[in-house]
């Protein structure tokens, strides 16, 4: 099962509460689609719950909610790295 990446992400991104802009789903698009432009459905749920595990760890580390966190090296790696 597979669907065009842009119709169906934006979709289950706002139904989860996601913000999804143009910079994001390019960014999805280079990683999780296939070279015809779909996403396959395991690659879909891996994708969503990645940018939800970012997005929550991200919140979590931004206590102000300036829209910035700041980040030592071992921080960032453990966050890609892990995440």
């Amino acid at each position: 099962i597979s669907a065009d990446l842009e119709s169906v992400s934006v979709l289950a991104c706002s139904c989860l509460g996601l913000q999804v802009d143009d910079f994001v789903l390019q960014l999805i698009g280079l990683r999780y689609t296939d070279p015809d432009r779909t996403v396959s459905y395991p690659a879909f749920l891996c994708f969503m719950l990645k940018l939800d595990t970012m997005i929550r760890e991200f919140q979590s580390m931004d206590q102000l909610g300036s829209g910035s966190v700041s980040l030592n090296y071992r921080q960032w790696l453990h966050m890609t790295m892990y995440n």
